[in-house]
């Protein structure tokens, strides 16, 4: 299960650090002080109507929410060493795992078109491959909110808010 109080807590420090006060984000959000640092000490959930307003704060409250939300492990914090080059590795080796995982796919599912198509053993090498893409797109999201917290480069804003909008809007269809 995804630790959504360490994350939250981990998030409220950094914002805090760049002179944003658990108050104003409290009051932002509209919800007392109170209730975050309860969320902090894992003594409540984030509150339900605060999760989209956070995510557009910090990318790690952007995971916490979708964590607790969906209770998946890939929006959970990986625990390791919090130095940007050690995160680094931990990419480049995930995705080097995940690369070796996918390469025989399309060859294996060529002819298959649902479960029922699948032996054990092909079943078992796309389950395999799905772990190792889990895996590298945790870590890739480990790096973003490192960079983030490291180089306050504005990630929210500048990457994920701006193209979700973007992608939004090219896919948009008008019907006459």
């Amino acid at each position: 299960m995804p630790n959504v109080a360490r994350m939250v807590g981990q998030a409220f420090r950094d914002l805090e650090e760049r002179g944003i006060k658990p108050k104003a984000i409290a009051s932002q959000c509209n919800y007392s002080v109170d209730a975050f640092y309860k969320v902090i000490n894992a003594g409540r959930s984030i509150p339900t109507q605060a999760r989209k307003q956070l995510a557009k704060m910090h990318p790690l409250l952007g995971l916490a929410a979708a964590a607790e939300a969906t209770d998946y492990s890939i929006f959970d914090r990986p625990e390791c060493d919090r130095h940007i080059q050690s995160v680094f590795q931990h990419v480049f080796k995930e995705h080097e795992e995940a690369d070796v995982a996918i390469k025989p796919l399309p060859r294996i599912l060529l002819d298959k078109s649902g479960p029922g198509d699948l032996t054990p053993d092909v079943r078992q090498s796309v389950v395999n491959a799905s772990k190792e893409i889990c895996d590298d797109v945790q870590w890739k999201l480990e790096l973003l909110i490192d960079l983030e917290n490291q180089y306050k480069l504005g990630i929210v804003d500048s990457c994920l808010l701006t193209k979700a909008k973007a992608a939004c809007a090219g896919t948009q269809t008008t019907f006459k």
